[in-house]
């Protein structure tokens, strides 16, 4: 259970504004083909409905609740249904509204603020955690790294660390050692002894540290694919 989110707002109050545009986009060619074209009860009872939805909609956005994904694949849906019923004149705000929700889409989807997670990962042995150490204040921490996608990851620690923190994430991989100065934008506090789940994107001042983040990032596709692959396999074996 979710129980807090602390954002980088700067950045989180531009997807929001760009969510807000879109769903007023499609408010706006909701209203003037149920309301405006073609006046009806039923035709009234979508509009208050909508709105209703795109206020629930925009509370888990900006909670970062993952029910914001469920409300997409609804409104998507509903959006691509209607295109090829709606008045040629309302059609290029839909199609405005899809370019914007697709950009929004991308730029939510970062380990920042939704990272990945699958039904199997509360069997412990399946969980595709990176074994790593986080430096920060001069302590060494041990922790795990969660998700590695679009230039961050996530960092789980039992240590509440502040927002716009500077750490240095250690890994050891084969006989290497890896490490990668990031800065955290993000945290969420989820059932207790879990830990802090940190959104942590990294700095780029070399081309040694972007290496070091393709090794990690490698590594954790690979065990991801290894994970997902004995989990399947030991599900099929028990069925037989």
């Amino acid at each position: 259970m979710l129980l807090k989110i602390n954002k980088n707002l700067h950045d989180f109050d531009n997807i929001r504004q760009l969510h807000l545009i879109s769903s007023c986009l499609l408010v706006l060619v909701i209203f003037f083909e149920n309301i405006i074209h073609h006046f009806s009860f039923g035709g009234s009872v979508i509009f208050i409905g909508s709105l209703f939805l795109f206020k629930t909609h925009y509370f888990s956005l900006k909670k970062l609740q993952y029910t914001y994904w469920s409300i997409n694949f609804v409104v998507l849906t509903y959006v691509l249904i209607n295109m090829v019923f709606v008045s040629s004149n309302n059609s290029v705000p839909l199609i405005g509204f899809l370019i914007l929700k697709f950009i929004e889409m991308y730029l939510v989807s970062s380990p920042i603020y939704y990272p990945w997670f699958n039904w199997w990962e509360y069997d412990f042995r399946y969980r595709n955690d990176l074994k790593a150490y986080v430096t920060y204040g001069g302590k060494t921490q041990e922790a795990r790294v969660t998700d590695i996608r679009r230039n961050a990851a996530c960092v789980t620690l039992f240590e509440s660390l502040p927002i716009g923190s500077t750490i240095l994430v250690i890994m050891h991989e084969d006989k290497n050692t890896l490490n990668i100065e990031g800065r955290i934008i993000s945290v969420r506090e989820t059932t207790l002894g879990r830990g802090f789940t940190y959104g942590v994107s990294f700095n780029w001042d070399n081309d040694l540290a972007r290496e070091y983040y393709w090794q990690m990032r490698k590594s954790w596709h690979q065990g991801r694919v290894d994970k997902k692959r004995d989990r399947f396999e030991s599900t099929n074996t028990n069925i037989q």
